[in-house]
């Protein structure tokens, strides 16, 4: 055998079969380790698949359906939602600042043109036990999305009307707004993916912020 062929079977054998062995190793500790910790999870009986997950969620009863609210808002509030300058300039400032004059009256205007929008939002406020229940597929990736959406179009419409209210001196209206607000964030709280539970929590930042303005 020459030199050559002797110099690389050394270097396989010193440098390159311990990586291979050791790769196969960890796949076969890890499978093992994985194996053990599903037959765990099976044996405590509580769901995790992603199926049962979604079959473990409370039963819709019709008077807990914030979707269909959540949608009519959506479907009332088409006008408001363009309009983005000026809502911006009306609560987006220090929460005991008052909205200027030159500020409120467009946004005054605005909020008129949606008051229907803002009354059938704020019936929320006494759906204690409302759930914005996602229609999900057999794919955990994939969901109707659509509706987390309209979830975030919808807490800043009460945030607009909570703003709107409190500058008018409309305080018990103001805070049935915020009151609307945590219950569309308590509304996906038994959905079961972090991207959901991470708008969850935007929003309620958002219906804290408001309810600070209107204190």
């Amino acid at each position: 055998m020459r030199r050559w062929t002797k110099r690389i079977l050394i270097v396989l054998a010193v440098f390159v079969l311990p990586v291979v062995a050791f790769y196969f190793y960890a796949s076969w500790q890890g499978e093992r380790e994985l194996r053990a910790v599903l037959a765990q999870l099976d044996a405590d009986e509580a769901p995790w698949r992603w199926e049962d997950l979604i079959a473990a969620r409370p039963k819709l009863a019709e008077h807990e359906d914030a979707r269909a609210v959540v949608l009519n808002t959506r479907q009332l509030a088409a006008g408001y939602y363009g309009q983005y300058k000026i809502w911006e300039k009306a609560y987006h400032r220090p929460p005991y600042s008052v909205i200027s004059p030159e500020d409120f009256e467009p946004f005054h205007e605005l909020m008129k043109s949606v008051a229907p929008a803002v009354a059938e939002a704020r019936k929320l406020a006494s759906m204690p036990h409302g759930r914005l229940q996602i229609a999900w597929s057999d794919n955990s990736l994939t969901g109707n999305w659509d509706d987390v959406q309209k979830a975030r179009e919808f807490i800043a419409l009460l945030q607009s009307a909570a703003a709107w209210h409190a500058q008018l001196g409309d305080f018990d209206a103001a805070m049935e707004d915020c009151l609307a607000m945590q219950r569309v964030c308590q509304a996906l709280a038994d959905e079961p993916t972090i991207i959901n539970h991470l708008v969850r929590i935007a929003m309620k930042a958002i219906s804290m912020q408001a309810l600070e303005r209107v204190m």
